[in-house]
């Protein structure tokens, strides 16, 4: 089991989370995947109401005072359900809410409910959004310097849905980036938008970070990300979020001679 250091301090803001072992909800896992044959390399947990409502339902019923603890109570359950369904790959995370004073906590928290399930910890990916409330360059530089320590992958989230700050991209190094799906959508006929992602996914790769194609819901989004850097996807084109049961990718053994056509159908129409 994972104990907080001997400096911190001995309050746990996500003590008894129990408490909220009653609220009703879900979850659904969507495959991320590599290549176009939709290889499944990881799974992102995504909270559902008990009848299918979409996130957006079920956190506006959160009272704000209790959406840190709700957010810390969802990715334990998260992992819960992940290991009762035999999910045996990378596992992502949602931190909407937390704040970046409760960051040690919540990895403790999380890493303890992984060792009882038997989920490894490398298995396991925060999901960050927004990294101007973490703070400064150097609150960002500790964040890293933090989360090496207890060995969890880090990813930035929805990056260039707001302002783009390569700067604490740069400070951060997170393993992994999701570009926005705002950036994704008809991407092979967005040219202002085709150079933004050109420049994030070369800033990436000089920085080692792998990109993650969000939102990719057609061959052609597909065809020109994966001309131009990025090799993994997660969208509807691969796969939908299925709620009770491990989803695979309904693209695996099925990139054949029709498939090519497509795709070429696709690069024709951008020439």
């Amino acid at each position: 089991m994972f104990t907080p250091d001997a400096n911190s301090s001995t309050h746990n803001p996500f003590d008894n989370l129990h408490e909220m072992d009653d609220l009703s909800f879900n979850f659904a896992f969507q495959p991320i995947v590599e290549g176009h044959q939709g290889k499944v390399i990881g799974y992102e947990a995504l909270v559902r109401g008990v009848a299918g409502q979409p996130a957006e339902s079920v956190l506006a019923t959160i009272r704000p005072e209790n959406r840190e603890r709700f957010d810390q109570a969802m990715r334990q359950r998260a992992i819960r359900e992940a290991s009762r369904l035999g999910i045996h790959k990378p596992l992502h995370l949602n931190c909407t809410w937390l704040s970046p004073k409760n960051v040690a906590a919540a990895m403790i928290g999380m890493l303890n409910v992984a060792s009882v399930c038997g989920f490894s910890r490398d298995h396991l990916v925060i999901e960050l959004q927004n990294l101007e409330r973490f703070g400064s360059l150097e609150a960002l530089d500790d964040l890293r310097r933090r989360m090496k320590d207890f060995r969890v992958r880090v990813l930035v989230d929805k990056f260039g849905a707001g302002q783009a700050d390569l700067s604490r991209l740069a400070v951060l190094r997170p393993d992994m980036l999701k570009l926005d799906r705002g950036l994704i959508s008809e991407i092979h006929r967005g040219r202002g938008r085709q150079a933004v992602v050109s420049g994030i996914v070369a800033t990436c790769r000089a920085l080692g970070i792998k990109v993650i194609g969000l939102g990719v819901e057609d061959a052609a989004e597909l065809h020109w990300l994966s001309s131009n850097g990025v090799g993994l996807f997660q969208g509807f084109y691969f796969g939908r979020p299925a709620v009770d049961r491990v989803p695979e990718s309904k693209r695996v053994g099925r990139f054949t001679a029709s498939s090519s056509i497509e795709l070429s159908f696709a690069a024709a129409a951008l020439a």
